[in-house]
Formats: C-alpha cells, sequence, structure tokens
C-alpha cells in the first residue's frame, strides 16, 4: 500500500517553500527601502546645510550693496 502526500507530511512542507520564498522578497525589498532611504538622507541633509549657506551668503551680499549704496549717496550729497 502506497501513503499519499497528505500522509507522509509532504504537503506541508511543499506549502511553506511559498512562503518562505515570500519572506525572503520582503527581506529584499525591506533592505532595498533601507538603502534608498540611507542614500537619501546621505545627500539631502548636506544639501540643505549647503542651501542655508548659499541663502545666507547671497542676504549678506544684498546688505553690503545696500550699505554700500547708501555710502556712494553720501558721498555725492
Amino acid at each position: 500500500m502506497q501513503k499519499n502526500a497528505s500522509q507522509t507530511g509532504r504537503e506541508n512542507k511543499n506549502s511553506l517553500v511559498p512562503l518562505y520564498q515570500q519572506l525572503q522578497n520582503v527581506r529584499m525589498v525591506h533592505r532595498y527601502l533601507e538603502y534608498q532611504v540611507s542614500i537619501t538622507l546621505l545627500f539631502f541633509i548636506p544639501g540643505v546645510i549647503h542651501a542655508l549657506f548659499v541663502v545666507h551668503n547671497h542676504l549678506a551680499d544684498k546688505r553690503t550693496d545696500q550699505i554700500v549704496d547708501a555710502i556712494k549717496e553720501k558721498e555725492n550729497s
């Protein structure tokens, strides 16, 4: 007499393979997302700091130009 798959327990092992593969896929996606977020933060934070310096320098140049213009007006009058 030959046993069928449900009697030997093979059915349980075969049903775990797709579950394991799905878990592996989830882990791969999770690692990929962690990588993407870390790369984004790695370049975003210095970019924000650089932008703040650029804006600060631009505003300082505008203030300097206003002072120079005021001095020139005072000398001309």
